[in-house]
């Protein structure tokens, strides 16, 4: 038996291994997954048939990859707008995403309250007017409305 050489192409078995792998290790989307894919060595003519059977099997659904992208990302503080423009940069089908979009209950207020919340628990930066602008600029950052920030702004410095 010979070993296979880095310059020899993976075989469909071992590119269907990989990738099974990496979806038990989280959700891909179709795109991402065909990248890593190719970047291994496979071939259009290999991966584009092993997609579709991943996604007759049930492995691989970009449905399910945009409702957990965007329940993540939530929960590190960014916006469903943000969440969903990040996606769409890897690649995630758009009828997918605006699924995931419309199934998703959001709270701008309450979210960047508690995003502030977790940044400054007891409230010592509102203080200083470089950082009250530093927090809004974070805030921004992470896809809130500028109305959304002000009104939480607004609040946070009443409280104080």
């Amino acid at each position: 038996m010979e070993l296979a050489t880095k310059s020899d192409p993976p075989d469909a078995a071992a590119l269907y291994d990989r990738a099974i792998g990496w979806l038990a290790h989280r959700e891909q989307c179709r795109a991402e997954l065909a990248r890593k894919l190719a970047t291994i060595g496979g071939t259009d003519a290999q991966i584009t048939p092993l997609l579709i059977q991943l996604e007759q099997q049930g492995y691989l659904s970009d449905a399910r990859f945009s409702a957990s992208w965007l329940r993540s990302r939530i929960q590190r503080g960014d916006t469903p707008t943000l969440a969903a423009h990040k996606a769409r940069q890897k690649g995630v089908d758009e009828e997918a995403l605006q699924q995931a979009l419309a199934a998703c209950h959001f709270d701008a207020v309450a979210a960047s309250s508690r995003l502030l919340h977790k940044r400054d628990p007891y409230g010592f930066r509102f203080k200083d007017n470089k950082i009250w602008q530093r927090q809004i600029r974070y805030l921004a950052s992470k896809g809130f409305a500028p109305q959304v920030i002000l009104q939480v702004m607004q609040a946070k410095e009443r409280e104080e």
